[in-house]
């Protein structure tokens, strides 16, 4: 069952830039048992999103495990035209804070994703990590590692740049004019994106979800337990593209579990069903730590 509201800590986020915002542990806690807590939180938000549209969200999952540094990153629409560095520099700060906490008590990541914004969010900050020099921090080995994906991944730049322009305008003559704006918006970005020398968005982020090593340096040697929540009503995020990935997933050895909601909508899911969903994600993260 999900936490009551009652029972939710009012988090307390800080500003760390204006993509990233971190909520730490209290310096004591009466949590019970913390070591089958995750020490760290990486909740990848929606497109434009901020922490007031997802913060029951945000609150379950620091009443889950309150002992927790939850780092919130944020997605923005600007991220297609940004150069590489710019995107990399604002997420250090998550980089800086995984290698903290690795250096004493470890207790693994758990690792939210929200729709397509958050994946490429989440693609970006992988590339950081591998790249970046862990040099003296101590490698944990099998740690707990759960990566939750709520209405992700999409398998089409076209078919999200229509839907997400058609769907929220009621008026169909608006609709009519926003649907050819969106998918001249969406191969601007493919042009700008392939003139970088980059592989297209949906398929690297795609892959990315589907590493081995999810974050590199960080869940080495680790089997990550994946969790799909996903919906045959979503028109943004097909539920076929989610099935393949899945399926790609079981292919590759990934422990994979799946909650299929017949009513939400897009990343409606946990307001829709809010115990069904939460006790997945619990159970996803128990599996984790008996691996």
């Amino acid at each position: 069952m999900a936490p009551s509201s009652s029972l939710k800590p009012k988090a307390t986020f800080i500003a760390l830039n204006e993509t990233v915002m971190v909520s730490l542990p209290p310096l004591s806690s009466s949590a019970g048992d913390s070591s089958i807590h995750p020490s760290v939180i990486l909740f990848f938000g929606s497109m434009d999103a901020d922490t007031k549209l997802l913060r029951r969200h945000l609150h379950t999952l620091l009443s889950l495990y309150p002992t927790a540094t939850m780092y919130f990153i944020h997605s923005f629409r600007g991220y297609w035209f940004s150069r590489t560095r710019t995107i990399e520099d604002a997420l250090q700060p998550v980089v800086d804070g995984l290698r903290n906490a690795m250096r004493a008590d470890f207790r693994g990541v758990y690792t939210h994703v929200h729709s397509n914004g958050g994946m490429f969010q989440f693609m970006s900050l992988r590339n950081l990590l591998a790249k970046s020099d862990f040099t003296g921090i101590p490698t944990w080995r099998a740690l707990p590692s759960v990566l939750v994906m709520d209405s992700v991944p999409g398998d089409s730049g076209v078919h999200q740049a229509i839907t997400s322009a058609a769907l929220p305008v009621p008026n169909p003559v608006k609709r009519a004019i926003f649907i050819p704006t969106a998918v001249v918006a969406w191969w601007l970005i493919w042009l700008f994106n392939a003139m970088g020398g980059n592989p297209p968005l949906f398929e690297a982020s795609r892959e990315a979800l589907n590493a081995h090593e999810l974050l590199p340096h960080v869940t080495t040697g680790s089997q990550t337990v994946r969790l799909y929540m996903y919906s045959p009503r979503d028109r943004i995020t097909l539920p076929e593209d989610v099935e393949s990935h899945a399926e790609e997933a079981r292919r590759r050895g990934h422990p994979v579990h799946m909650e299929k909601f017949e009513r939400s909508w897009h990343i409606t899911h946990a307001r829709e069903y809010p115990d069904r969903y939460w006790e997945a994600c619990t159970r996803a993260w128990s599996q984790a730590a008996k691996l």
